[in-house]
């Protein structure tokens, strides 16, 4: 572990300002690791203070950042600054079971035992916060956004607006063609069928990693070479040795895996059929290049009974890692998602990034960036 709190270390080292520490959950018997960074928030623009002497905007609650699969809060370097400038208070935290937080034994069985392992003591951590946080803007990536949605079912009271970074599971899983499959080639069929034992016997890119012993980094720099866009903001093989730290720890959080999802990625229990019941506005941002589907996020917004789904927006010149692949521009949508992206004038936030995918612009296109041309590097 002392490896890995290095490496973090030096992943946040443009950031002296940033309060470190661990937070007891389960009775004291565990604990969730968290960064903390509070700053004076930026100064609101003439129209804006008018706005809010009248009472009619406020200050947005404090931002929590919660992490996807196989990841740690890490994934948030360069983000949690200029969102910090304007929220004046953001936290991220390792689930328990995953990064740098204890990793007890997971014998969780079920959707419904499997998100609560996560959701528990992620209200335990909430209630134990200094100075207290009775309200926040929670914001999910991946499968951490799976699991966000699944504490705002529970505790509804404690989120003000809910973001979700291209969260893995909205669709529902379509029928399999029965027929398709079997006019694969043999290889083809054998290596499916491989895969779907693996994810039955519960097996995790993790447990493969922590498997190949030294040539383990060699992988998660691998990895991350592959599947991150290369630009001026992010030290890919320091984040590939972050993944490697993260991922050669004791087995814990990772193994939710197959029993939230099935093979492909597809939900049990899809937030299609959770999404539109939410009593809280709910915001949806994905890579430009994201292999998430925005469109099943459009999909519940514009279907009926769904009265918060507010807008489905996507980075440009990014994949799945979009807070990496271009963490100025995902800063630009978190900011437009509640309101504040008017007070963003620096280079950290990229205006130009922001596609917005729901509500379609009047004029039925982008309000910000166009689409370019697949570049090599992002997937």
């Amino acid at each position: 572990m002392s490896q890995l709190a290095e490496v973090e270390r030096r992943l946040f080292a443009h950031l002296p300002d940033l309060l470190v520490r661990d937070t007891p959950v389960c009775g004291g018997a565990e604990h969730i690791h968290t960064v903390e960074l509070v700053r004076a928030t930026t100064m609101a623009t003439a129209p804006q203070q008018q706005q809010q002497q009248q009472g009619r905007e406020k200050k947005p609650a404090p931002l929590v950042l919660v992490h996807g699969y196989g990841f740690g809060l890490g994934m948030w370097a360069h983000n949690l600054a200029p969102l910090a400038d304007r929220f004046g208070r953001v936290l991220a935290l390792d689930w328990l079971g995953c990064g740098a937080s204890s990793r007890p034994a997971f014998t969780a069985r079920g959707v419904d035992a499997a998100e609560a392992f996560f959701v528990d003591s992620l209200e335990e951590w909430r209630a134990a916060q200094e100075p207290a946080l009775p309200k926040m803007t929670l914001m999910g990536h991946s499968l951490g956004g799976y699991l966000a949605v699944a504490y705002t079912e529970r505790y509804p009271q404690r989120v003000e607006r809910l973001l979700l970074a291209s969260p893995v599971g909205v669709p529902r899983k379509p029928e399999e063609d029965a027929a398709a499959l079997a006019a694969r080639p043999l290889k083809w069929r054998a290596l499916i069928g491989t895969f779907r034992a693996l994810w039955g016997w519960g097996a995790t890119p993790q447990s493969i990693v922590r498997a190949l012993g030294p040539w383990g980094p060699r992988v998660a720099r691998g990895y991350v070479d592959r599947r991150m866009r290369d630009n001026d903001a992010i030290d890919k093989e320091l984040l590939g040795d972050y993944i490697y730290h993260v991922s050669a720890q004791s087995g814990s959080g990772e193994f939710a895996l197959n029993e939230i999802l099935e093979p492909g990625a597809w939900a049990r229990r899809p937030l299609a059929d959770r999404l539109g019941h939410l009593l809280v506005p709910t915001h949806y941002i994905y890579g430009a290049r994201d292999w998430m589907d925005f469109g099943a996020a459009v999909a519940v917004c514009e279907g009926e009974g769904s009265q918060h789904g507010e807008s489905v927006l996507r980075v440009a010149d990014a994949g799945h890692m979009l807070t990496c692949d271009n963490p100025y521009g995902f800063n630009a949508c978190v900011l437009k998602c509640v309101g504040l992206l008017a007070t963003a004038t620096d280079r950290t936030v990229d205006v130009g990034s922001v596609i917005e995918a729901f509500p379609v612009p009047a004029s039925g296109g982008s309000a910000g960036a166009q689409e370019a041309p697949p570049s090599r590097g992002v997937r």
